[in-house]
């Protein structure tokens, strides 16, 4: 009887039908906030590498697809190297460069549902975008997200950007980062507090329902 019982037990383990018997605990656990998150397209433009790397890091963790667009083929290859994000090459920060980087990712994924970038960026990559939701528009009820990160020494205005483009199908917000951020290419390896306090805003941001925020700027810092 014995042995029959632990044949049965072990014919079932290798056709991989044995539940264990522990109870797992669906409730709430204790000292952790979460969040619903459906993997998300993000693309990633234009940012400094110690801004971008907290922000591919917290977007790619609940499995989001990340484009990263920057002039700095370097740190873009290494990225998409270590991170596993697809790199589009940015020439000088142009608008035609940008364009191409843009509709070179919409037809690799047809679409973007998250842009984060900086001020100097952002009208001309927003506008781009509408244009582009208006002649392709993507069922769902996600409304698409612009994450606009200035740091402080930013020449360009949030206030300025958030008010001269009518946002139909976006929602917008402004993260204005009040400290300085160390640009320094060993900096880029070692992510501090505010970069990753930047980057995880910025997912809260994102967030499925939090759309009703719109038009905002938050201070960090």
């Amino acid at each position: 009887m014995a042995d029959n019982y632990l044949e049965r037990k072990m014919e079932d383990l290798r056709r991989g039908t044995q539940v264990s018997s522990r109870r797992t605990s669906s409730g709430p656990q204790k000292g952790y906030v979460r969040f619903p998150f459906p993997a998300r397209k993000v693309m990633i433009a234009g940012l400094n590498g110690i801004l971008a790397l907290p922000v591919i890091r917290e977007f790619s963790k609940p499995g989001c697809k990340v484009a990263f667009i920057h002039s700095d083929a370097g740190i873009g290859s290494r990225f998409a190297r270590e991170e596993g994000v697809r790199f589009h090459h940015l020439s000088n920060d142009d608008s035609i460069s940008l364009e191409k980087a843009f509709d070179e990712t919409i037809k690799a994924w047809r679409e973007v549902d998250i842009i984060v970038c900086p001020p100097s960026i952002a009208h001309g990559l927003g506008k781009k975008w509408e244009r582009h939701l208006q002649i392709t528009p993507i069922p769902g009820t996600y409304r698409r997200r612009m994450i606009i990160l200035s740091e402080y020494n930013e020449k360009d205005s949030l206030c300025t950007i958030l008010n001269d483009i009518p946002w139909q199908d976006i929602t917008v917000n402004g993260i204005q980062i009040t400290a300085d951020v160390n640009h320094s290419e060993e900096s880029v390896a070692e992510i501090g507090t505010l970069p990753k306090a930047v980057a995880q805003l910025a997912v809260f941001l994102s967030l499925p329902g939090n759309e009703c925020i719109h038009g905002n700027i938050m201070n960090i810092g």
